[in-house]
């Protein structure tokens, strides 16, 4: 799922309640990454076709609080 930041209006992909970030994107490939950053080491990339190049979900922490109306990403 995709949404947008109430503060900032960039865009996050959120999967089984992480969030990321798009880290680099360029005409090949996007990479995303945990918006935890520090430590957290989950990231995944996919091509411009949408097929996964690298996934790695594993997060140290726990999942965020947020709320999401109409699209719109609200943390808690």
């Amino acid at each position: 799922q995709f949404v947008t930041k109430q503060s900032s209006g960039a865009k996050l992909a959120i999967i089984d309640g992480f969030t990321y970030y798009c880290a680099i994107k360029n005409k090949k490939s996007n990479a995303w990454r945990c918006t935890k950053g520090g430590n957290c080491k989950a990231r995944f990339t996919f091509t411009s076709n949408n097929e996964i190049l690298r996934c790695d979900l594993m997060h140290d922490h726990p999942r965020p609080r947020y709320l999401i109306r109409d699209g719109v990403f609200i943390k808690i």
